[in-house]
């Protein structure tokens, strides 16, 4: 399928507005009263095509999701032409950030479809030809007879009249359920994409999407781990080390003599792996706190009066 962003030089999560500003600057460019070239004339075309082609799908998908694998192009695609990617299945797969750093294994159950017998995946028993394309399974679009597959009936140029009994019109039957154990590579990011060849549920590819939930005690910057690190008032002004669990492995951490609250202390190669090469690490970013005391004591209170001739 053509990329009709990259035709008319926008993003995936352009504004209706600005996909209007940039087909009107492109048929300012190309239009043949203007260039009568041939090469001119086709890439008109290719622009009306793509600037009506949005105008009517767009509105029926979200185009500022950062998923992958739930691009805008395969919504469409799938919705128009149907599932031409061999049974591929998609599962959300979620894994706590610990599990992100560290790597881990996952046992999944994907359901096993089979195509059903009755209807021969069809998902119906009786058709009727389409209305809106009259059978051709195709419509013109603008005045220059360009032609785009009937959204109606999804370019088969018939629709289902009667639902198929066995399957409810889904087409197959689900038989049984596969669990197939998943490795999560270390470092892995918020909806990167996994493909498991023939893993899928009709014997397809299995793509399975990470979503990675929050942790309470740390974040994630690009390969960065982030995090808090409360450290005692006397630590901060005279300095000293201070024990911090990444996880679950203890580190000590060097703080310098009158270090303030609201700094940052940067600890090298402690951070997320690349997937790409897993000796190289991003860094342990710690933003210093004071640390209070859970209750007050009267000694406190003494300690706190006296240390005011600092201030």
């Amino acid at each position: 399928m053509k990329d009709y962003f990259k035709i008319l030089g926008i993003k995936k999560n352009s504004t209706q507005e600005e996909i209007n500003k940039a087909y009107r600057n492109l048929v300012l460019q190309y239009h043949p009263d203007k260039n009568t070239s041939s090469e001119a004339i086709e890439k008109f075309k290719e622009i009306q095509e793509a600037y009506e082609f949005l105008k009517i799908h767009k509105p029926s998908f979200s185009f500022a999701s950062k998923n992958s694998v739930d691009d805008v192009f395969d919504n469409l695609f799938c919705k128009i032409f149907g599932d031409q990617k061999n049974n591929s299945s998609k599962v959300r797969l979620k894994i706590t950030l610990e599990e992100s750093y560290r790597g881990c294994e996952k046992e999944i159950e994907v359901d096993n479809h089979q195509n059903c017998s009755t209807c021969e995946g069809t998902g119906g028993t009786s058709w009727a030809s389409c209305e809106k394309c009259s059978g051709r399974g195709f419509i013109y679009i603008n005045s220059l007879s360009i032609q785009s597959a009937c959204s109606y009936c999804e370019g088969k140029g018939n629709n289902i009249s009667e639902k198929c009994f066995d399957c409810n019109g889904n087409g197959f039957l689900v038989k049984n359920k596969n669990k197939v154990l998943v490795s999560v590579p270390a470092g892995i990011k918020q909806d990167t994409q996994i493909r498991l060849a023939g893993e899928g549920s009709g014997g397809g590819d299995l793509f399975l999407i990470i979503n990675v939930t929050k942790d309470h005690l740390f974040d994630r910057k690009n390969n960065e781990l982030v995090a808090s690190l409360e450290v005692p008032y006397h630590i901060l002004v005279f300095g000293g080390l201070v024990d911090f669990f990444v996880f679950k492995e203890k580190i000590k951490v060097k703080i310098k003599p009158r270090t303030k609250t609201g700094s940052k202390i940067i600890i090298n190669n402690i951070g997320f792996p690349l997937l790409e090469n897993e000796k190289i690490r991003g860094d342990l970013e710690l933003n210093v706190q004071l640390k209070l005391p859970d209750k007050m004591t009267k000694d406190h209170k003494q300690l706190i009066e006296k240390l005011k001739i600092f201030e």
